[in-house]
């Protein structure tokens, strides 16, 4: 089991009635135990927590996904959460083109926001790829780009990406990718992605 703990501190204060630091582990951060996604994530034991080493409201970032499968670029954004740290199961299964590949990597927890309840509405950053972007683990060629051609990025990449290696709490990350990366290395692996038994697509985050 991850043991790790991570401190949740007062870091706004504006508010005249601080919350009290919490620790929490991974169990408080990943609460659900059945997801469906074709591509799995790590179990909670497995997850890098990247714990913050600077002030500000991230108190770290969770890598639900093998960070050494993302060489080339993760594509970077900002999303509302109702709550300050957990990861609910929408992200775990999430798909943002409908391509059954697309799949959050990383995601920000914050510390407890003295202007805001515990409860409420938190921009957090989180990391993704779509399912035809230049990752370990992707389709091969027999899958189609969704605008035609090539069906992951041979050069260059989308707007957004971000160098993995530039990912840390409360920085802002490096814009582009990794030019040194030899993307011939990637290694596709061909992913039913319609499978006729739907189990398939269940994965389960506690074992």
């Amino acid at each position: 089991m991850n043991s790790t703990q991570i401190l949740l501190r007062s870091w706004n204060n504006g508010w005249d009635k601080p919350h009290k630091p919490r620790a929490i582990t991974i169990n408080d951060i990943i609460r659900t135990k059945n997801y469906y996604h074709a591509v799995p994530c790590l179990a909670p034991e497995q997850m890098r927590i990247q714990l913050a080493e600077t002030a500000g409201p991230e108190a770290a970032i969770i890598w639900l996904r093998d960070p050494a499968n993302y060489p080339v670029y993760l594509r970077e954004t900002t999303e509302c959460f109702n709550q300050a740290y957990t990861v609910p199961k929408e992200i775990l299964e999430r798909k943002y083109a409908g391509d059954s590949l697309d799949h959050v990597v990383a995601v920000a927890i914050h510390h407890l926001d003295n202007d805001k309840p515990l409860r409420g509405f938190f921009e957090r950053r989180l990391w993704y790829v779509k399912g035809y972007d230049a990752f370990h683990g992707h389709t091969d060629d027999s899958w189609p780009h969704p605008k035609g051609g090539e069906s992951w990025y041979a050069t260059g990449g989308p707007s957004g990406a971000v160098k993995p290696q530039s990912i840390t709490p409360n920085r802002k990350s490096e814009a582009g990718w990794n030019d040194d990366v030899d993307r011939d290395s990637i290694r596709p692996t061909h992913i039913q992605v319609f499978p006729k038994d739907p189990s398939f697509y269940r994965r389960t985050s506690r074992t």
